[in-house]
């Protein structure tokens, strides 16, 4: 979201800077950015009004993988506990998204047609699809998208976030 030349590199001397490091650019690139409603992300920092499932399931990973560093670490100062929380949040805003859109799926499966295909942009602060008169193919649901967010699913239920 923000580029990261922008932020100095901290020097790094054991395993809690290391992880606190890290913490700081997630902190400053990701989660300033995650919508309070409904928990999506942007794809660029400027643009506080539209939200990509992508990009918000590549937001919450990262989010996620630092929440496990800190788990490892046995960090209770609960920088863990956020982290893992805003990446559920971007996980159910995603969910709560794609149900809005109940109806779009069932007439996606009886026809298979690219117009009932499910959003993948939404508005951040309602979480509804976001469609115009001449939207294209590419603002619809892709398949590696939901191939990312079910890798995530499973890689989020097995360690029990």
């Amino acid at each position: 979201l923000t580029p990261i030349s922008q932020f100095q590199p901290v020097l790094v001397r054991t395993a809690y800077d290391k992880v606190d490091s890290v913490y700081y650019l997630v902190q400053k690139l990701i989660l300033d950015h995650q919508s309070v409603t409904s928990g999506l992300f942007p794809r660029y920092s400027k643009n506080h009004e539209i939200g990509f499932v992508k990009d918000s399931i590549y937001c919450a990973l990262a989010c996620w993988a630092c929440s496990i560093a800190y788990k490892r670490l046995d960090d209770d100062r609960g920088r863990q506990t956020e982290l893992r929380q805003s990446a559920v949040k971007a996980m159910r805003g995603i969910m709560f998204a794609w149900m809005q859109q109940l109806d779009n799926l069932n007439q996606f499966k009886k026809n298979n047609l690219p117009e009932f295909a499910l959003h993948a942009r939404f508005d951040l602060h309602t979480g509804m699809a976001l469609t115009t008169p001449n939207e294209k193919v590419s603002s619809h649901f892709i398949r590696t998208t939901f191939d990312n967010l079910l890798g995530l699913l499973c890689i989020a239920v097995h360690c029990k976030i």
